[in-house]
């Protein structure tokens, strides 16, 4: 896979210069006005750069003329194929300014169409449930999208990209929707008919995390040529084309990139002509050019939520910026529910145990402790307190709010006891122990539920993983007591608690539902909500799924999180648009309206 630049870079008509020689330049200018920051440290695959924060490289010929805007990030963006992207350091928040999705929320979350006329509906029998239990849906293309090489976007287009999807040789994972897709008939250029196996309850909520658009026309005959090379093309990288407002003019590596506007973009020519995205490993040296103003833009995820926090606190006094919020993950404990694996092995066969342990959780304190005077975090549900489906879905986890009283009880009549100020006690007699683990990123939320457990006489070990551990499959099958993880949305919760998925040796250990849990009334629930065309039905169903897990425990969920992007003042972008995490790319949604004074 290549890793050369696209084309020229921004510095100035008819220049081009290395990345490294470009964030170079920039640190230069900016050392009288920053060098007490601390540095930036090297870049990945480069020569270590100036001890300075980053800077803009507006040349000189763009002075008073072009608009530029650069973005934070702290991962390089290694691929622009949608199953390597990643979720880690800002990168995947921002790949709307590429491509455009067939669907994008409003700052509602009500799906709106974008390369569509308009959102599939039983209504106008766009949506059809089929007399054999597939489901179709028409999708009725703009006439005026092109890719950013001036080629219609079609039909066609779309029918290559499930192709590609459904292709074994080569070997790219297709989301939960395209798992039902059945395939994709294309009666004219402008009218795609979607075939599902099943009716599939997001089919009008497609974004590029569930359908990332393909160019037949650039990609079609190298998968004809050499399936298992396919992934391996510099369309992927430094020769990407996509439909979105910006192009990519240089990769740079993925840590430095340069993005120039399309003039005749569909919704309206972009006001900001280039966008640089710089990957800015060190978290401090990437703030330190935030405040300093080097940087105009820190994406979602691009700094840990203390600095945003602490920078919200500041802007909201100042007036230097904004920090936006939106949803984010919901974090759990998954529970060792297998018994083969499982330390203490009540944990598995009691559920008391799994109530007491979740009743003994301050899970206020812990939310102040890492989110302090931050509303709506609350893990009482499935969904965040500020969906309004939560009306209908409830609270369900409420019920176990922190209690050390009844948490000692609970586990007491589960066979725990404990004699005064002791070790807490098995049925028989020997000190329980129990061990919990996390990343080192949760180390703060992790040790708080560590020291609840310990007040009850619990012998509590806590370990931290390795990044290198935590993705490791046996590993996340394996584990004896408790796991501390985040799940990204509702659909991938849910997905992860399916029988169909717990890993097992004979699956070299793929499978999302790690702890084990197997429940054929949640599967049942689950595939019936995903079954579901009924909004007012599914809400229903999110209900019974809720009580349904409240009543098993495989998974504590302690609190939601929120994702934070920071914009500076001038800058006009985000505060108007920005819903967070709950789409691919969603910060940048409505990048081709962004503006700057």
């Amino acid at each position: 896979m290549s890793d050369e630049p696209a084309g020229p870079s921004s510095l100035g008509p008819g220049c081009h210069a290395a990345p490294s020689l470009r964030f170079a330049i920039g640190c230069v200018l900016l050392l009288t006005l920053v060098a007490c920051t601390p540095g930036v440290g090297p870049s990945r695959g480069g020569p270590a750069a100036p001890a300075a924060p980053i800077a803009p490289t507006i040349g000189v010929a763009d002075v008073g003329i072009k608009k530029t805007i650069v973005i934070g990030i702290t991962s390089p963006i290694k691929s622009f194929e949608p199953t390597r992207t990643g979720a880690a350091g800002g990168t995947f928040t921002l790949f709307d300014l590429f491509n455009n999705p067939l669907f994008e929320p409003d700052a509602h979350g009500a799906p709106q169409p974008r390369l569509l006329t308009k959102v599939p509906s039983l209504d106008d029998g766009t949506i059809k449930l089929l007399d054999d239990g597939r489901m179709q849906t028409t999708w009725d293309l703009r006439p005026d999208v092109t890719w950013q090489d001036g080629a219609p976007f079609t039909s066609a287009d779309l029918a290559f990209t499930l192709r590609v999807y459904q292709d074994r040789g080569v070997g790219l994972q297709g989301s939960a929707p395209v798992s039902y897709m059945q395939s994709i008939a294309t009666p004219d250029p402008r009218t795609a008919i979607v075939t599902w196996t099943a009716p599939f309850y997001k089919a009008d909520q497609l974004g590029l995390r569930e359908f990332w658009p393909f160019p037949q026309h650039l990609l079609g005959d190298a998968l004809e040529a050499d399936k298992a090379a396919f992934g391996n093309l510099p369309y992927w990288t430094n020769g990407f084309v996509g439909t979105g407002p910006y192009r990519l003019i240089d990769y740079g590596l993925g840590e430095n990139l340069v993005l120039n506007r399309v003039d005749d973009y569909f919704l309206g020519r972009p006001p900001i002509s280039t966008i640089e995205i710089h990957d800015v490993p060190d978290t401090n040296a990437l703030f330190a050019s935030f405040l300093s103003g080097a940087v105009d833009m820190v994406s979602e995820g691009a700094l840990p939520q203390d600095l945003m926090l602490r920078l919200r606190a500041q802007w909201s006094a100042s007036g230097e910026g904004s920090v936006v919020t939106g949803p984010g993950s919901l974090r759990s404990y998954i529970l060792q529910l297998n018994p083969q694996y499982s330390d203490p092995p009540e944990i598995a066969s009691d559920v008391r145990i799994r109530q007491g342990l979740f009743t003994a959780i301050d899970r206020v304190t812990l939310r102040e402790a890492i989110m302090p005077g931050v509303p709506n975090t609350s893990a009482d549900s499935l969904i965040p307190e500020s969906d309004p489906r939560i009306a209908i879905v409830g609270k369900p986890f409420a019920v176990y709010a922190f209690d050390p009283t009844r948490a000692a009880q609970l586990l007491a009549d589960a066979g725990w006891h404990r004699s005064g100020g002791g070790p807490l006690l098995n049925q028989a007699g020997a000190p329980v122990r129990l061990e919990v683990r996390s990343q080192a990123a949760q180390a703060k939320e992790r040790s708080i539920a560590a020291q609840n457990w310990r007040d009850l006489g619990i012998d509590v070990t806590e370990n931290e993983l390795s990044a290198t551990l935590s993705t490791d499959p046996q590993t996340s099958a394996t584990f004896p007591g408790l796991d501390y993880r985040a799940s990204a949305n509702l659909e991938t919760v849910l997905g992860r608690l399916q029988s169909s998925v717990i890993p097992t040796p004979e699956k070299r250990w793929v499978g999302d539902n790690t702890g084990a849990y197997r429940s054929p009334a949640l599967d049942r629930l689950t595939q019936s909500m995903y079954g579901s065309v009924d909004p007012q039905a599914q809400v229903r169903m999110l209900k019974q799924i809720g009580e349904t897990l409240a009543a098993d425990l495989p998974t504590i969920p302690t609190h939601f999180t929120i994702s934070m992007a920071g914009v500076r003042s001038g800058v006009h972008a985000l505060t108007d648009n920005y819903v967070g995490t709950s789409v691919f790319g969603g910060m940048s949604r409505n990048a081709h309206l962004w503006n700057r004074d």
